[in-house]
């Protein structure tokens, strides 16, 4: 292992996590870290959840206790984590977050308090991990494997209070379904990784509702398309899951301006914010409802307010002002190809816009052109 160089102090929120037992002259340093997270294999062996759960138990169940929100679905699911980890911290709990892929680097995966993980607090973590993996089943982990691992000790060294977690691909298998959350958030499902989670939405469902045990009572379900609500309905019906449905038991309502009303079993607020677009709004209420879930209390709006200011979204629906405006976003199947098209001219006005689009093999190419043929 490299030599390691001692580092610089973390930013203030993540002071309190404790440094390991490993001496530092076999640590590796946070470029270190990073080349063998980099070097794991993306998919490449057989997809369970044997590995993770032998690396938790190596690693002393780290968040395992710690009150939770597992965030899975389709779409929004890091947008959605990020709010309502940002609306739990200003609610006054040390909340940690986990999303995935990222933008720039692997730290910003993981934050606490909004703060990215520092690459001290990375290289302390990645080394726990990495000297854990011998004795899983194969001896060895797959970069989001690895990268959870990393994430979940380092958030529970921190001394998070509370952890949101999004999940990867699916649910029932992915490499998240190691925290037994209390909580449950379902973004909107739609068509995608088909190959791996099943041909219609009923199945994807499944998968994605396979974090939790039957009869659950945790869910916090957001909007979903018309066409699909009845399917994703049913397979929370048949397995005897109960919680809290958009449409049902919280809402959201656009007002004059950036004005919106939101409802929840707790109550009602209103809020100022700028989310032109209703999935947009659709995603805030998700995240309002699932914070209060946790907090078993209704928020108000100054921490609303002040949750939406904090957070940040690189690649999501983000705007780059300039000559010209840059809207950057990560859609990559039609239905986010659709929100997206629906967002743009909310940003663009009249401006007809350039697309410059990249996407891997495996995705819908015509069906995300087609749904972005209209902007």
């Amino acid at each position: 292992m490299p030599s390691a160089r001692r580092p610089v102090a973390s930013p203030p929120r993540w002071m309190r996590c404790p440094p390991a037992s490993t001496p530092w002259d076999s640590r590796m340093d946070p470029a270190a870290a990073e080349r063998w997270i980099a070097g794991l294999d993306l998919m490449g062996m057989r997809f369970g959840l044997e590995r993770m759960t032998a690396l938790m138990q190596a690693l002393g169940q780290p968040c395992r206790d710690i009150p939770s929100v597992h965030v899975v679905g389709t779409n929004g699911k890091t947008s959605v984590t990020r709010m309502t980890a940002a609306f739990l911290t200003d609610a006054g709990l040390r909340t940690g977050a986990y999303t995935s892929p990222h933008v720039l680097g692997w730290r910003e995966r993981v934050q606490l308090d909004g703060v990215d993980m520092p690459p001290d607090v990375f290289a302390v973590a990645a080394t726990r991990v990495h000297d854990a993996v011998p004795g899983v089943p194969e001896g060895r982990v797959t970069q989001f494997e690895a990268m959870t691992a990393v994430g979940l000790c380092a958030l529970a060294a921190a001394g998070a209070e509370a952890v949101v977690v999004e999940a990867g691909l699916g649910g029932r298998l992915d490499a998240t379904n190691v925290i037994d959350a209390p909580v449950v958030a379902l973004s909107a499902v739609d068509l995608d990784h088909t190959e791996l989670l099943g041909d219609d939405v009923a199945s994807i469902a499944g998968e994605k509702l396979g974090v939790a045990p039957d009869g659950f009572t945790g869910l916090v379900v957001g909007e979903q398309d018309p066409a699909n609500l009845s399917q994703v309905r049913g397979v929370a019906d048949t397995r005897g899951m109960s919680g809290w449905w958009m449409g049902q038991e919280f809402d959201v309502q656009a007002g004059n301006g950036e004005s919106m009303a939101i409802r929840t079993p707790n109550g009602a607020l209103r809020v100022d914010a700028d989310l032109p677009a209703r999935w947009q709004r659709a995603n805030l209420a998700l995240g309002v409802a699932s914070a209060e879930r946790v907090l078993h209390r209704g928020l108000v709006r100054e921490e609303v307010e002040r949750g939406l200011a904090a957070v940040r979204n690189p690649g999501r629906l983000q705007v780059v002002h300039g000559e010209p405006t840059v809207v950057l976003d990560g859609a990559h199947n039609p239905a986010g190809a659709r929100a997206l098209a629906e967002a743009v001219p909310m940003i663009l006005g009249s401006v007809r816009p350039v697309a410059v689009i990249g996407m891997m093999a495996d995705k819908d190419a015509e069906g995300m052109l087609d749904a972005l043929a209209p902007v």
